[in-house]
C-alpha cells in the first residue's frame, strides 16, 4: 500500500508558535531559510540534546534544501517560512536560465512546477511537509488614487500556491496567553458534517487522532 503523505501550511502572525507546532510533530526535522534564523529558538526548545541532528540552516537554495531531505531518515520536514522557500526555487530558476529576474508573471509557473515535481511529488509517499506562513496587509490598486490601497484584510505571505496545495491549513493565534489553532481547511474530513468535523486542535498528531476517530482512515495508512 502507497502511504498517505500530507502537507500542511501552518499561518499566522509573528511570534504566535507557528514554528514549534510544526516541529513538535514526532520525527520532525526543521530547515530554517529565513534570514535571522527565526525558527532556532523554538527548536532549542523543541528538540533539545537533538538540535545538531534536527535543525538545519541554510540560505534560500532549493538544492542544500533537497540534498538535506534526501539525506534525511525523518518523515517530518518542516520549512520555514513560505516565502524563503518560493525564493530559493526562484533563484534556482534564475541560475538555470540565466535571468536577472522573474518576468513577467507567467515565468512563475515554471518556479512553481520546479517546487511541485522536485519536492512535493518527488517525495510523495516518503515525507509529510509543514510549512509555515506570515501573514501580510492585502493591497488593491485604486483607480481613484491612482496607487495600492490596503483594505484591511490579512493574507498569508509566501508561496501563492500553498493554500491550495496544502491537505491541511491551521491557522494559528495566541489569545489570553493561550495559543488557539484552528483548522481551516482538512480534505481528510467532510467540513459540511459538523459530527465529524474538527474545528481546533492542541496539536499536528491531536489532528491526526481525530482524523482517525472521525473517519475510515488508520494510522498506518499515513506516512
Amino acid at each position: 500500500m502507497v502511504k498517505i503523505s500530507w502537507i500542511i501550511l501552518i499561518k499566522g502572525e509573528v511570534k504566535v508558535g507557528k514554528s514549534h507546532l510544526g516541529m513538535a510533530t514526532p520525527d520532525s526535522i526543521m530547515i530554517d531559510m529565513t534570514a535571522d534564523s527565526n525558527a532556532r529558538a523554538a527548536a532549542y526548545n523543541v528538540y533539545g540534546n537533538e538540535m545538531d541532528e534536527r535543525y538545519f540552516k541554510i540560505d534560500e537554495d532549493a538544492d542544500d534544501l533537497e540534498n538535506i531531505i534526501e539525506g534525511t531518515d525523518a518523515k517530518v520536514v518542516c520549512l520555514d517560512e513560505g516565502r524563503n522557500l518560493r525564493n530559493a526555487y526562484a533563484n534556482r530558476y534564475l541560475r538555470i536560465k540565466k535571468k536577472e529576474k522573474v518576468y513577467p508573471i507567467s515565468e512563475w509557473a515554471h518556479v512553481y512546477g520546479d517546487i511541485q515535481n522536485n519536492l512535493f511529488r518527488r517525495w510523495d509517499g516518503e515525507k509529510n511537509f509543514v510549512i509555515t506562513q506570515g501573514m501580510k496587509d492585502y493591497r488593491i490598486y485604486s483607480p481613484d488614487e491612482k496607487r495600492e490601497v490596503v483594505t484591511g484584510k490579512r493574507i498569508t505571505d509566501g508561496l501563492n500556491i500553498l493554500p491550495t496545495l496544502a491537505d491541511v491549513v491551521l491557522d494559528v493565534r495566541v489569545e489570553k496567553h493561550k495559543r488557539r489553532v484552528r483548522v481551516q481547511v482538512n480534505r481528510f474530513l467532510d467540513m459540511g458534517n459538523d459530527e465529524v468535523w474538527v474545528e481546533y486542535v492542541n496539536s499536528i498528531d491531536d489532528l491526526f487522532d481525530k482524523i482517525c476517530e472521525n473517519s475510515n482512515f488508520k494510522r498506518e495508512m499515513f506516512v
